[in-house]
């Protein structure tokens, strides 16, 4: 609706994903068929779906609400100021936590957790401190893991409740300070925990031990098991991201195209995609926000120390291309055969710029601020990893980005002119290095081009228009406005 956005959202294990919304809608969605189930008075801003369905709860500033899927509703206004939702795995439970806060002078206001049971009845409170080194508004820190309730206390330890007896059954100690974030595995069996003592710590829940996690260097702003359980992701204050072993201590940097702290990691079930986003600066419009997508299968033995500044995928899946902010640790990446490149490296003195892959040859084209000789950019053979082409450009050009067509013959390149300010966009002769023509300059910055699936157009957006361009003339065949 407008002026409406969605909040929050969570799914059911039969796929029926239920969300909350800013107007307080609770909405479930199924396939293409959508049902809104009840209205909350309040907007919601924590919202969570129970496992087998049958129930949802979402949080307001007007308290805590339990909804049932056939619209029925438990209102439980004494629960206020809540910003973190969790169901246990059987449904009988929720734990609702209200963050604690730092009021302008530095002092703590502790929050607590509340463990509730499906009818809404408070069965257990415990107190957790705010992490933090500024005001504002932090969330809690507890969860459902295997043997019952995990609660962090003010000093940093965590207390495992026994969800029948409601005693505590274990205590995990090693954080000196309160903790910013808990996560845990897939089997809920082991615990990942970073807090304001600058540690990032690996819990065996099931056992009760902890030990910490080295052979990192800052602060941690955000971590996530990996599928498996066996490795950790972690976004740290210097906008790297690393996939950590605990239990050696290997650490392989993510490509990654954040100078901000990344604040939020997900891994797929299946193990091969994460997710991160990030915070960066503020600017007039608020805080500026992204999101990125990366295959997890692109490391293996390929994976580079160094910040990642972009990363790309050939069609097939067969090759990836790292660039880092080293360019010396830039390069392809063969995902069929790692060891394929040993002892090969692109011939790059700086930071490629951008680099497209042809969906129709094992062929790749490279941007290259400077290579050896020079700026300009380069065709690669991916089956061989030799260079096919290198052609130049005038130094006072700065590159920018990079198409190739399905047969790996027509470039198209995009720059900026440092003289005079202005974009231009060429289409090349990749093999022979030629130009074929000039398309532009362009009054206004160009934001993307690509080739038509036969590679006879290039559709390009600049001047804020839609140009189609005949490739073999490089006159434009449509202009739309």
């Amino acid at each position: 609706r407008p002026s409406e956005r969605l909040v929050d959202a969570e799914f059911a294990a039969d796929g029926t994903l239920g969300f909350g919304t800013s107007a307080g809608r609770i909405v479930t969605l199924k396939g293409a068929e959508s049902r809104e189930i009840a209205t909350v008075a309040g907007s919601v801003r924590a919202f969570a779906t129970a496992p087998d369905g049958s129930r949802f709860a979402a949080a307001t500033v007007n308290g805590l609400e339990l909804v049932g899927r056939d619209g029925t509703k438990n209102a439980l206004p004494a629960i206020k100021s809540v910003w973190e939702l969790h169901f246990s795995p059987d449904s009988s439970r929720l734990l609702a936590s209200r963050a604690g806060t730092l009021d302008w002078s530095g002092d703590r206001i502790d929050g607590y957790a509340n463990l509730l049971d499906a009818t809404g009845t408070v069965l257990a409170t415990r107190p957790h401190a705010v992490a933090g080194r500024g005001p504002g508004t932090v969330q809690g820190g507890a969860d459902f893991v295997a043997g019952g309730a995990l609660f962090w206390n003010p000093d940093g330890s965590g207390t495992i409740l026994d969800l029948a007896t409601l005693k505590p059954t274990k205590t995990l100690r090693g954080h000196v300070a309160p903790i910013r974030e808990i996560r845990l595995s897939a089997d809920r069996t082991k615990a990942t925990t970073y807090g304001d003592d600058d540690t990032l710590r690996v819990w065996n829940v099931t056992a009760g031990t902890g030990a910490p996690v080295t052979g990192r260097s800052a602060t941690p702003t955000a971590a996530c098991f990996t599928a498996d359980g066996r490795k950790i992701l972690l976004g740290d204050t210097e906008g790297r991201l690393q996939l950590i072993d605990p239990v050696d201590g290997a650490v392989s940097d993510l490509p990654f195209q954040s100078t901000a702290n990344a604040d939020e990691i997900r891994v797929l079930r299946d193990g091969k995609l994460a997710l991160f986003s990030a915070t960066g600066q503020s600017n007039l419009r608020g805080d500026v926000r992204h999101a990125q997508v990366r295959d997890l299968r692109a490391l293996g033995t390929g994976a580079v120390a160094g910040t990642g500044l972009t990363h790309a995928f050939s069609s097939d899946g067969r090759f990836a291309f790292v660039v880092n902010g080293t360019y010396s640790r830039s390069g392809f990446r063969n995902l069929a055969n790692p060891r394929a490149y040993d002892g090969k490296r692109p011939d790059f003195v700086d930071i490629p710029q951008d680099v497209a892959f042809s969906p129709g040859s094992a062929r790749a084209l490279v941007h290259l601020a400077q290579n050896s000789e020079g700026s300009g950019a380069a065709l690669y053979d991916l089956d061989s990893m030799e260079p096919i082409a290198i052609w130049k450009m005038n130094q006072k050009e700065s590159m920018g980005q990079c198409a190739l067509s399905p047969d790996g013959r027509t470039a198209a390149a995009g720059w900026l002119e440092l003289e005079t300010g202005k974009p231009r966009i060429v289409l090349w002769d990749a093999e022979a290095g030629k130009l074929l023509h000039d398309i532009g300059p362009n009054k206004e910055y160009f934001t993307g081009f690509d080739f038509s699936p036969d590679g006879s157009r290039l559709a390009l957006s600049a001047d804020s228009r839609i140009r189609i361009v005949d490739v073999a003339t490089g006159k434009d065949l449509a202009v739309i406005p």
